[in-house]
């Protein structure tokens, strides 16, 4: 028998966004979504509009994150919040959300792909400030460590804030 989080996993992989919502939320009453899915649920209802589930959803999935131990990931997670409530206006708390992922990944000292996710998010910051030549530079280098670690998601962010600029 297929349950919610089978139909959840089923509908992200159609990309229909509002049903991948829905069932892995029903799915997340029943029993608390693991790691994969609770990123599953964060992107699927950041893109019907649920914000605050998003930001929930990721939310958990850095503190699952941090419980095993993976940093990086737990920055990525910190990252995807903070790219929401940039997006909602939310700058304050999405600056605490990127300190908080660069600490980890400054005390860790990782060199990983999630290192050009916060320079995106500072060229994103220079660009709103008016500086679009220090945000074009800024995004080459994102865009460089997103090609070096092979991240398609890093080089089309990247590339798109270069085209922006």
């Amino acid at each position: 028998m297929i349950d919610a989080l089978d139909r959840g996993r089923e509908s992200v992989g159609r990309q229909a966004w509002g049903e991948a919502h829905a069932q892995l939320v029903a799915a997340d009453r029943d029993a608390s979504l693991e790691l994969e899915d609770l990123e599953l649920l964060a992107v699927a209802a950041y893109l019907v509009g649920r914000d605050g589930d998003s930001a929930l959803a990721w939310a958990r999935a850095h503190e699952e994150c941090l419980r095993r131990g993976d940093a990086a990931r737990a920055a990525r997670c910190a990252i995807w919040l903070a790219f929401g409530l940039v997006d909602r206006g939310e700058v304050v708390r999405a600056g605490g959300w990127l300190a908080r992922a660069r600490r980890l990944l400054d005390d860790n000292q990782l060199d990983c792909v999630e290192q050009g996710y916060l320079l995106g998010m500072a060229a994103m910051q220079s660009m709103a400030e008016g500086d679009a030549a220090s945000a074009y530079g800024t995004f080459g280098q994102a865009a460089k460590i997103a090609d070096r670690f092979g991240d398609r998601d890093g080089i089309t962010l990247s590339r798109l804030g270069q085209g922006q600029t």
